[in-house]
């Protein structure tokens, strides 16, 4: 009698890690076969492919890479063929987020592929999901010159004006003066007086010395854009130093240029708060109010002044 076959025996722990990371590998590099064996491999018969894939993701101790799973590094290395097997094969959500909160679609844009991205957003991608530091897919598209996403983003509805620490997309494609993607921002209507930190996109180009970014900005307003944005700069530095006065004259001489700018009144007012005097107050409330003596609140402003 025959002796009984032998039984493989179970793969080590270090094995099974070895197998995780050549499934990822596999499918950076776009390889089907082996990246559907290894799966298998790893699901041991249970029938849970989509769970074993699911729960495969990069150990690191690298932030910008850790908890990346097999449909991020596809994306973001353009293996449309492994995205197509894991989204409609395995229905793996396509909004997985890594241990950042970065989606597949968000690494399809870092890797500047197209082709993934338009995919991603064909099957229900969210064009506007905000990773953990609160980046949108349209603020590393438009940071990164990536023109053909920015538009495809933008017909699938993506918010122009999405804040960040950084600023919109628009101050984003200023930092890095990325004049393509700001063109496409500003004919989609992008807010380009949206002010972040007391900062407007202009601010932004000029710091980065992009004239062509600054000439899409500035065109079709007035000429003293360009010096009323120096006067605010020079009056957030003045209040950085808490040199309120100069700041409060940074302010004026600003909005001699611009007199509707109602953030210049209120930042003049403030730095007056801190370093003037109640008339200086009263006069520019009297100014924003725009109240009649017999009012209630200009009587009380009058009498204000009058105890001076």
């Amino acid at each position: 009698m025959a002796p009984p076959p032998r039984r493989r025996p179970a793969p080590t722990p270090s094995a099974v890690d070895a197998m995780r990371r050549m499934l990822l590998q596999a499918a950076y590099d776009g390889d089907l076969f082996k990246f559907n064996k290894l799966a298998r491999f790893l699901d041991k018969g249970r029938g849970s492919l989509r769970e074993t894939v699911e729960a495969v993701t990069l150990g690191t101790d690298e932030e910008e890479m850790k908890g990346l799973g097999a449909l991020h590094i596809a994306a973001g290395s353009g293996s449309l063929e492994i995205c197509r097997y894991l989204v409609e094969g395995l229905r793996v959500d396509v909004d997985t987020v890594d241990c950042a909160g970065r989606t597949p679609l968000i690494n399809a844009v870092h890797g500047k592929s197209v082709d993934t991205a338009e995919y991603l957003l064909e099957h229900g991608a969210n064009q506007d999901k905000f990773d953990h530091h609160g980046f949108a897919p349209l603020h590393s598209a438009a940071g990164l010159g990536c023109c053909e996403i920015v538009e495809l983003l933008l017909a699938r509805g993506a918010y122009t004006d999405p804040v960040t620490c950084c600023g919109t997309p628009l101050h984003i494609a200023a930092t890095e003066g990325q004049d393509c993607t700001m063109k496409i921002l500003l004919d989609h209507n992008a807010d380009y007086n949206k002010m972040v930190n007391g900062m407007t996109p202009l601010y932004f180009a000029i710091n980065a010395a992009s004239t062509k970014c600054v000439q899409l900005l500035v065109q079709d307003e007035p000429v003293d854009k360009v010096k009323i944005t120096e006067l605010k700069s020079q009056g957030c530095k003045a209040v950085g130093r808490k040199d309120f006065l100069s700041a409060a004259e940074f302010y004026s001489m600003a909005l001699e240029l611009d007199p509707e700018d109602a953030t210049l009144f209120s930042n003049r007012s403030l730095c007056w708060l801190h370093a003037f005097t109640w008339a200086s107050l009263c006069s520019v409330c009297w100014m924003l109010l725009n109240v009649e003596k017999d009012d209630q609140i200009g009587q009380k402003l009058a009498i204000g002044k009058a105890k001076l």
